[in-house]
């Protein structure tokens, strides 16, 4: 399809994937649509061959993709929110969605249905699908919202919407949003995601449409599970400071709830002096959010 005024751009972060950015590309590729659509990716200065492949994908497809770059490796200097950095100032579709190089899309049709939903419900900024999980080579289904599966879509009020997990590879939203820019070492997933929560509604589409790769290599799976639960908690901490009061209230009574799964595994791992933080965690976050 070409990318003559197209009416998405598809944002695609990518480091050291040579085994998988050329499934992830296809898979955008293959995408059946009334509509031209972009490919955009930003390279994170990969070393392992990466940036070759890219170069080949572009010759082939010069009017569809368009590759930047990095000669430096930005997330390692702590660098955040890539996407909005350096791919949306490139952007020239309407909507905007994302998947990252390791991941891949598996129905042919997952752009035009939300295109299409968007388009049909003007009340939403963004909406999400389901997904599969790859893990050591076999699916699994995600069933993160399997109580959802009574409908064709879900729209959800804030409260709602910031209590659940969201894949960044399954979501499309749309490209007039202005976002803020922060410099911590967060998790840009959860702050785009926030922040579309303060701008319009938020809405799922039953269907699966995606497969995220769980493997050794990923960010958060090299961290122990302490270290993900801390690192959920302080980026809702430092985003709670940029959002709207109303927002900020959600967003205690999730750093509550992890403060709760960090209880559960200071006991699991026997860190006494852990779990006196992360209960201590739980009741004022608690009352912070009732206040």
């Amino acid at each position: 399809m070409s990318s003559s005024h197209p009416v998405v751009s598809v944002c695609c972060i990518t480091f050291n994937h040579a085994d998988f950015i050329g499934k992830a590309l296809d898979s955008f590729l293959n995408q059946k649509t009334s509509f031209p659509f972009e490919i955009l990716v930003y390279d994170d200065d990969s070393n392992d061959g990466t940036k070759e492949i890219l170069k080949q994908y572009e010759l082939d497809y010069p009017h569809i993709i368009r590759v930047f770059y990095s000669v430096e490796n930005q997330y390692s200097q702590g660098v955040r929110l890539l996407n909005l950095r350096f791919n949306l100032p490139r952007a020239r579709g309407k909507y905007i969605a994302t998947c990252d190089g390791d991941d891949y899309w598996t129905d042919l049709l997952k752009l035009q249905k939300q295109v299409d939903f968007l388009e049909e419900h003007p009340e939403v900024v963004l909406c999400f699908h389901g997904f599969d999980r790859l893990e050591n080579q076999k699916l699994v289904d995600s069933s993160l919202y399997s109580h959802l599966k009574n409908s064709s879509y879900t729209i959800f009020d804030q409260k709602e919407f910031l209590q659940m997990h969201v894949q960044f590879l399954t979501i499309m939203f749309r490209q007039n949003v202005k976002f803020p820019m922060i410099s911590s070492e967060i998790n840009g997933d959860v702050f785009v995601l926030t922040h579309l929560s303060e701008v319009g509604k938020c809405a799922y589409l039953d269907f699966k449409g995606a497969v995220y790769r769980y493997h050794q290599n990923g960010v958060f799976r090299k961290m122990s599970r302490i270290r993900q639960i801390n690192s959920s908690i302080e980026t809702r901490k430092i985003i709670s400071n940029q959002v709207k009061p109303h927002t900020r209230k959600f967003l205690y009574k999730r750093i509550s709830s992890f403060y709760k799964s960090l209880f559960k595994e200071s006991l699991r791992v026997k860190n006494y002096s852990l779990g006196i933080k992360a209960l201590l965690g739980v009741v004022y976050y608690n009352l912070k959010y009732v206040l």
